[in-house]
This record gives structure tokens, C-alpha cells and sequence, in this order.
């Protein structure tokens, strides 16, 4: 008796698999898939053209035709932007503004007149945040040039050293640092920004510091606080040159600070959020307290202040900051505390 056979067709079906398996594996491997990160570089423009120029340029590049989908680009890792001046809908300018600070990608304005762009137009560039100004309709050797990574470029110190080099060499710039050394300071302007019993800023030079001040909080939305501190009566020279050094002992170079009035100070605290002004304004309380300072009749000094800080999203004027950290020094000299945050 004959033993039975397995039919081909078994074979067939059992060795099927294994041969469609690599075919599945690769099928697998040339579908697409979405990356996590979002494209390298994005252009804001309603040209197609443009466009197009761009991705051949930078390969991967995302066009958007809105500022929505601009920051959304942005906000998934693209280091290369570039805007349209002339694109539909949008005043470049201004999402040069807004989108500047939300990204360390790098930003350029798309023009017309390219880099050889009238210095206006550059500035203006340059203030809303563009790091240059590219040609329009696009270059290729401008934006790949421009698209080159960091790592490929000249270090800051490189760039600098040649900078150094270049000014040691040049005979206008030693007759300039000359010119500074002999006389360094000018007397007139010294004056003019100084008050001349403390030494401190001038009530004008706050002033312009504070305008100055808020607009670039404003730019920039970073933190900005503003405290007012006084005392009552008045103060010899001698007592209020202390007073000076005690202050000057607890701010930053990046911070400023004015004589406002006989017996009140202006503090202006970039990148300073209330709660840390006040924790200043607390200390220098306490370091007048203990040195144990008087006024002119012998009374002790004992300060009071008041603190804002900027609402840099807002719509707050620079005039409504004021007149709240103007409330809080009221408040405060009234309760004879050391800080009172509006």
C-alpha cells in the first residue's frame, strides 16, 4: 500500500509567506511617514513662484500663505523664515515682530530691492527682528548661503577676532580711541543725564530711560518692572551720597536709576518680575534701617516703596504702569512699609 503524498498546492500555500514577506517588508519601508519635527525652513508669501524658488533653494522648505501657518512652522522647529514684504494680506513688518521672539530660528525679509536695500528699509528691517534682507524674486546662492548651518559658519569669537584685526590696522580708529582715552567722558553731556548731589541719573534721564525701557519690553514681551522708593523730609548731601551706594550696591548694570524728586527714586528692573523688585526694595529697607541713616532734623529715614511690573501682552500705556506703582509708593508711605506691589 502505497504511502499518500502531500499535494503541491500545500507546498505552495506553506512556502507562499515566507516569499511574500520580504515584498511586505518592503512595501513598509517606501511608505511615507509624517516626521515629528516640522519642516527646516518655512516662507510667508502668496507667490507660488517664490515659492517654489525657495524649496529649490532649501529643499524641504514649507510654503505658508498665513501667519497662522507661519507660526505654526515655527513653533515645530523651523530655523530658517523668511517673509514676503509684498505678500497678500500680511504687513511683514509686524509678523516679523510677533514671531521674532517666539523662535531662536533664524529670520529674513524677502524684497524687492534685495540686500543692496536703501538704509530705511534695512533699518526698519533689522528693528522688527530680520537678520537680513534677501532679494525678491528669490536667489538661490542669497538663500542658500543665508540657510547654511550655524555649525558651518564663523564662530562669534572668529568674527570678532577678524573685526579686531581689521580695526587695529586702521589709522582713524587709533586716532579715535585716542581722542576717547584723553578725554572720556563729555562734560556737557555728563550734566545734562547727571544729578549733581547724588550722582545718581537726572529725573530727565529717567524719564527717557523709562520710555525707552517700556517700548523694548514691549518688542520683546520680556518681564519689566518699575518701583518708586522715598523717604520724608530731606537729607544732607553726605546721607543721601550713602543712601546712593546702598542702592547702587543692590541693582544691575542693566538696571536704572534716577533721582526723581528731594526724597524719591526711580528703579527701572528689565527682566525683573515683582516679585523680585520687591525682594530688592525689602533688602535696601532693611540696609538703611540698620546703618541707621537720619534726615536733616535727626530723624531716622526709614524708606517706603512701591512696585509695578509691565503688562507687556497688554494694552497698558506707559503713563496707566506709572500712575499704578504711583498708587502702590502712596499706599506704601502711608502704611510706612518697604514695598507695596500694584
Amino acid at each position: 500500500m502505497k504511502k499518500p503524498t502531500k499535494k503541491p498546492a500545500a507546498r505552495a500555500s506553506k512556502e507562499s509567506p515566507k516569499k511574500a514577506q520580504p515584498k511586505a517588508r518592503a512595501s513598509a519601508k517606501r511608505e511615507p511617514s509624517r516626521p515629528e519635527q516640522g519642516a527646516i525652513a518655512a516662507v510667508l508669501t502668496s507667490d507660488a513662484g517664490t515659492a517654489r524658488a525657495v524649496a529649490a533653494a532649501i529643499p524641504g522648505a514649507a510654503w505658508v500663505r498665513t501667519e497662522a501657518a507661519l507660526l505654526s512652522e515655527v513653533t515645530t522647529g523651523a530655523r530658517i523664515v523668511l517673509i514676503d514684504a509684498g505678500c497678500d494680506g500680511a504687513n511683514a513688518y509686524e509678523v516679523l515682530r510677533r514671531l521674532r521672539p517666539r523662535s531662536r530660528g533664524r529670520f529674513a525679509l524677502l524684497h524687492s530691492a534685495g540686500p543692496k536695500a536703501e538704509p530705511a528699509i534695512q533699518a526698519l528691517a533689522r528693528f522688527a527682528g530680520a537678520e537680513a534682507v534677501l532679494s525678491l524674486p528669490p536667489k538661490a546662492a542669497e538663500l542658500k548661503k543665508f540657510a547654511k548651518p550655524a555649525a558651518a559658519l564663523e564662530s562669534p569669537d572668529q568674527l570678532l577676532a577678524a573685526r579686531e584685526e581689521k580695526a587695529a590696522s586702521s589709522e582713524a580708529f587709533s586716532q579715535r580711541v585716542l581722542s576717547e582715552v584723553s578725554h572720556p567722558h563729555d562734560p556737557e553731556l555728563l550734566a545734562a543725564i547727571s544729578d549733581p548731589e547724588t550722582r545718581l541719573h537726572s529725573s530727565s534721564y529717567g524719564a527717557f530711560a523709562f520710555d525707552l525701557e517700556f517700548k523694548r519690553a514691549q518688542r520683546f514681551g520680556m518681564p519689566f518692572s518699575i518701583a518708586v522708593v522715598g523717604f520724608e523730609g530731606e537729607a544732607k548731601t553726605e546721607t543721601l551720597l550713602e543712601l546712593a551706594g546702598i542702592f547702587l550696591n543692590e541693582i544691575r548694570d542693566t538696571d536704572t536709576l534716577a533721582r526723581f524728586s528731594v526724597n524719591q527714586f526711580l528703579f527701572l528692573l528689565p527682566n525683573t518680575l515683582v516679585e523680585g523688585a520687591r525682594a530688592m526694595l525689602e533688602r535696601i529697607a532693611a540696609s538703611v534701617k540698620k546703618r541707621g541713616l537720619r534726615d536733616v532734623v535727626g530723624d531716622p529715614i526709614l524708606l517706603a516703596g512701591g512696585v509695578a511690573g509691565a503688562d507687556t501682552m497688554g494694552s497698558e500705556s506707559r503713563e496707566q504702569l506709572y500712575a499704578r506703582v504711583a498708587r502702590a509708593f502712596e499706599k506704601a508711605r502711608d502704611g510706612s512699609l518697604a514695598a507695596v506691589v500694584a
